[in-house]
């Protein structure tokens, strides 16, 4: 299927150079890897910096550069190096950028970029911003903001992340958001929010997160139908209240939960205790290449952004787009306007707003095969529209050419 994007690219000159930085392995990042996958396509001189260790497998291997360092938050002296790095720039603020340039992560991504040339370096959420300004200071290059999430709302589930990171993440954001040559994000309210906290004159670009077409056909829902949740395991994404809410679910319905994160081994010790291993599966995380060829063999796919913040009632997140390819229904356990109207615009699925067990277990109860079944042929019909080449291609080249302008 043919880019829209391919007349503003013919304008484009060819092997322009781009440089993502991203705190994760490059290629195991959907965002970063379908962007750079669709620029290396067109003529894009394409590298990206990264961190591996994370213990996140990044599949078949980008044909494009990537280089990384090892990074290791899992080890106890990293981590407690972490809070003593993140605590003085939280309680000393005129030392927060002494304390970025200490976080191991940085250093070890300035130790392999610092001689990386490009005219355009695209910072990776706020972690990212400092290092793309010095990296463009250093070789005369441009930097694009991405922001994938809204970064001072991201962490409201967690005190301990509110106190120690939330403050340098305000502080690099505040210094470096309105210098960057633009700045791009996955929705209209991070977007709108970006552009009203920090006076900026352009308003971001909405880029959003989804997935190349796939020439799928819905499978019919069977005997035993599946839900399927798959991205991290986080505490603000309700998934201690699904799984609570399984034990009253009607009796043909089971639930996949495939990912990483911390919380994993909470999730797992919660299915034990409430005795539901016979219906909840908790898997390993997949490359981002498999993901939506996986989902495929479920019936429903769980979007989890309950809305206890700010950061969730604006998000959109990619997992919304791969299950439309993978041709699922969709549940939103949500408060996401932006999501809403996708759902009811395309007939895709259907939503819980408030997030306890009872009513999740209702909602399920009031659902028939031929509800699932319609709502599958909905993702069908709107997996088009739906998908990178409609809707992210033109307004991502649209933004870089902006910066290089």
């Amino acid at each position: 299927m043919p880019h829209p994007a391919d007349k503003e690219h013919a304008r484009h000159s060819v092997n322009t150079s781009i440089c993502f930085l991203v705190a994760a392995e490059p290629a195991a990042d959907p965002r970063v890897r379908r962007h750079g996958d669709f620029l290396h396509a067109r003529g894009w001189d394409v590298s990206a910096i990264g961190v591996y260790g994370l213990g996140i497998d990044a599949g078949d291997q980008a044909d494009w550069t990537i280089r990384t360092t090892r990074y290791t938050p899992t080890r106890f002296v990293t981590r407690a190096w972490l809070a003593l790095v993140y605590a003085l720039a939280a309680f000393l603020p005129v030392l927060w950028k002494r304390c970025y340039w200490r976080l191991p992560h940085v250093r070890g991504m300035w130790q392999v970029a610092r001689n990386q040339s490009a005219e355009i370096y695209v910072a990776n959420d706020w972690l990212m911003l400092p290092l793309a300004h010095a990296l463009a200071r250093r070789h005369g290059g441009r930097v694009v903001y991405d922001s994938h999430e809204d970064a001072l709302t991201e962490n409201a589930h967690s005190w301990r992340a509110q106190l120690l990171i939330t403050p340098m993440a305000r502080r690099a954001e505040a210094c470096f958001v309105a210098r960057c040559h633009a700045v791009m994000t996955v929705s209209e309210a991070i977007a709108a929010t970006l552009r009203k906290r920090y006076r900026l004159t352009e308003h971001p670009t909405v880029v959003r997160n989804a997935p190349a077409y796939r020439a799928f056909q819905p499978r019919p829902t069977g005997e035993r139908i599946t839900i399927l949740y798959h991205g991290v395991f986080t505490r603000n994404r309700g998934l201690e209240e699904i799984i609570d809410s399984v034990v009253e679910w009607p009796p043909q319905y089971d639930l996949v939960l495939r990912g990483f994160g911390g919380l994993a081994k909470d999730l797992e010790t919660r299915v034990t205790r409430l005795r539901l291993g016979t219906r909840i599966r908790i898997e390993d995380a997949i490359p981002a290449a498999e993901l939506i060829d996986a989902a495929t063999t479920a019936d429903i796919g769980l979007v989890g952004m309950p809305p206890t913040s700010a950061h969730n009632r604006g998000g959109l997140p990619n997992k919304f787009f791969e299950y439309v390819q993978a041709r699922l229904a969709i549940w939103g356990v949500a408060d996401s306007p932006e999501m809403s109207a996708f759902l009811k615009r395309h007939n895709l699925g259907f939503e819980t707003r408030c997030a306890t067990p009872s009513l999740l277990a209702e909602s399920l109860k009031r659902l028939s095969r031929a509800d699932i079944d319609r709502w599958k042929r909905a993702s069908h019909v709107a997996a088009e529209d739906m998908s990178f080449e409609q809707l992210t291609a033109e307004p991502l080249i649209r933004v870089l050419e902006g910066a290089c302008s």
